[in-house]
């Protein structure tokens, strides 16, 4: 299939929001749901740590680069990056003030990383292209079904709204600089799928482990209607992961590429209510810096 536009010349810029997230904020902010909530909240805790490991794989290959574009592409998803880790840095540090051990769940993110950063540098960024794929996909849900958030508090709805855009802004970065340095034949391609096989299963248990922590020192517990609800949001009829699945598989194509998913209009309709709630003063933020997307023409 090929790319359902140029994404080769897209400009991708960070904005730098401050959400101010604080602890007298709800802590059950979705829906004042706990399982829905946490489950949120435990990729969130997963996020910092995460990339920045995603940044310095990428990175590492910056002198095997000789397209300006890409490299210009590069540079923008480190800083989008860089500000989603700091964002999250401090969204996780008011988990830990209302009780729910987000430094404990950090501290074992951070030896998980370590583990990652002593593998191959080129092992390094096919779970980063692995991880993004996840991300892209995630926002994809998010962003194609706002009325998941239309019950958030309105900052959290903010964060999570401008992580989505800009996950789907940069989501080809990685997968083209590993191409560009691994190339396309079978060895890469099967490095990849392998990766991301891994990887999924291995985020996910990590997810599950944080999210019941986290339920555990909130009171909430997980028995059975806990479990029933965080499955219902996952896997029922209208699940978030249910409903990504096909997105999900796409990836173990021989040919994929992440702008297959012609899906950037979904960033352009949530710039634009992102933007009105922060003229609005809805979103939180004390740097409401939204800034435009990338004009990219369809084919």
């Amino acid at each position: 299939m090929s790319n359902a536009f140029d994404h080769s010349q897209m400009d991708i810029k960070p904005r730098n929001e401050d959400f101010q997230i604080n602890a007298d904020m709800p802590r059950e902010w979705l829906n004042d749901d706990a399982a829905v909530t946490y489950w949120f909240n435990a990729m969130s805790v997963v996020f910092p740590e995460g990339e920045r490991l995603f940044m310095d794989s990428v990175r590492a290959y910056k002198d095997q680069i000789d397209d300006p574009k890409l490299l210009e592409q590069v540079r923008g998803f480190v800083a989008q990056e860089a500000i989603h880790g700091r964002e999250h840095e401090v969204y996780n540090e008011v988990l830990e003030e209302q009780g729910l051990n987000a430094a404990k769940l950090e501290r074992l993110t951070k030896i998980i990383m370590g583990y990652a950063r002593k593998q191959p540098k080129i092992a390094q960024l096919a779970g980063t292209v692995a991880a993004e794929h996840f991300t892209a996909v995630m926002a994809h849900a998010l962003l194609s079904r706002p009325e998941i958030m239309d019950n958030a508090h309105p900052t959290y709805r903010a964060i999570w709204t401008w992580h989505a855009i800009e996950e789907l802004e940069h989501k080809a970065v990685a997968y083209d600089v590993y191409e560009t340095v691994a190339g396309k034949g079978f060895g890469a391609y099967m490095r990849r799928v392998i990766t991301f096989t891994l990887a999924m299963s291995m985020m996910n248990v990590r997810f599950t482990y944080n999210w019941s922590v986290m339920m555990r020192a909130a009171g909430h517990g997980i028995g059975l209607r806990n479990w029933g609800k965080l499955f219902g949001f996952l896997w029922g009829k209208t699940g978030f992961y249910r409903k990504a699945m096909p997105h999900f598989l796409s990836f173990y194509g021989r040919n994929f590429h992440p702008w297959d998913e012609n899906d950037y209009h979904l960033a352009t309709h949530a710039l634009n209510a992102y933007r009105a709630d922060a003229d609005a003063g809805k979103t939180g933020a004390a740097d409401a810096s939204v800034g435009e997307l990338a004009a990219i023409p369809a084919e």
